[in-house]
């Protein structure tokens, strides 16, 4: 494989991205109670909490949010 990943905190206008991530982690039956949620839970949130959620994973002090991104490099 080649390619780098790189790390870095959610980003404010990702919101929707970091619901999909989080439903997708609730939806996997090997992660059990790890979450203290469930897809239906999470599914039923509105935007306004999904716009605080990652305002606060974004910016906040007490807590963050970070996102793996793996580029692939072009073919030699």
């Amino acid at each position: 494989m080649t390619g780098s990943v790189s790390v870095r905190r959610v980003r404010l206008h990702e919101w929707r991205q970091v619901r999909a991530l989080r439903i997708e982690a609730v939806s996997d039956p090997d992660a059990g109670i790890a979450f203290l949620s469930t897809r239906d839970e999470e599914l039923a949130r509105d935007e306004a909490f999904w716009r605080d959620r990652t305002a606060g994973a974004a910016l906040g002090f007490n807590a963050a949010q970070f996102v793996a991104a793996h580029s692939s490099a072009a073919p030699e």
